[in-house]
């Protein structure tokens, strides 16, 4: 009697695991869970030239851009960063600043016709307008930063040249603007000066042209720079030929140290 209550048992047991097997759905109906691919960058560009003979760069308008295309990632986040670098680059190939572009060979050929109009009205002069735009894109930890070198010759005594930071968070997608990680932006502000002038005072190169703080801003009161680089351990500043002092002063670029900024920032560092 008991062994065949041992066997009803064992025979129970099997028969259970054989509807087990039975009740699983064919594979057709199997969940697929899409593998996210880790970020990886490409390089896309575009030239074009027009706008007068083009026997030579000398009497044409030459318009180049290249930039960075991230691959993988998640699909979302990775498209609005993407679109976010294509349109910053739209931005800095319009010479108009009222311009508004669909896409880069639209804005290609606005400058082209503004070189034809000037070729055309100047009796044919034999000098070449260009537009270079170039980007790289660095990640550290959740952050990417794009950087945007461009230069632009349109006639006169020389060119003009900048450096554009847009600094994005990986984990969403948005730009990270100054508001996004300043908790007290008077405080920051004086920090941030504080250690321009300190820059400029151990500086050789402006000690050299004897350029001191109250030397910048036209004469008017320090302000933020437009463009910064979440590094590391610190935040890269630039200012640009033009925005704080003259063409002959060049680019003004300074670093300030995580640090500087504990009372005043809510980065971790």
């Amino acid at each position: 009697m008991i062994r065949l209550s041992i066997i009803i048992a064992i025979f129970g047991i099997f028969f259970l695991q054989s509807c087990k097997t039975d009740n699983k759905p064919p594979k057709d109906y199997d969940q697929v869970t899409e593998t996210i691919q880790p970020l990886q960058v490409e390089m896309d560009s575009f030239i074009k030239r027009g706008g007068g003979p083009c026997t030579a760069d000398t009497n044409c308008m030459v318009v180049r851009a290249v930039w960075p295309v991230i691959k993988g990632g998640n699909p979302g986040i990775r498209d609005s960063i993407n679109l976010a670098i294509y349109l910053a680059v739209i931005a800095n190939l319009e010479y108009d600043p009222e311009a508004s572009s669909p896409n880069i060979e639209a804005a290609a050929d606005s400058l082209i016709d503004m070189y034809r109009l000037a070729y055309e009205e100047l009796d044919h002069f034999e000098t070449g307008y260009s537009m270079d735009v170039e980007g790289n894109l660095t990640f550290l930890d959740s952050t990417a930063v794009l950087e945007l070198n461009n230069y632009y010759y349109m006639g006169g005594a020389h060119g003009n040249y900048g450096t554009l930071y847009y600094n994005f968070n990986t984990n969403n997608g948005q730009v990270i603007e100054y508001e996004n990680f300043v908790r007290d932006s008077t405080l920051f502000k004086t920090i941030t000066e504080q250690q321009l002038s300190t820059y400029l005072e151990s500086s050789a190169l402006y000690q050299e042209h004897d350029v001191r703080l109250s030397d910048l801003f036209w004469g008017d009161e320090f302000f933020l720079p437009a463009n910064f680089r979440l590094a590391k351990d610190s935040i890269e500043f630039i200012y640009n030929p033009y925005e704080a002092a003259p063409y002959v002063l060049g680019q003004i670029e300074f670093k300030v140290p995580y640090q500087a900024y504990r009372e005043s920032i809510s980065i971790k560092f």
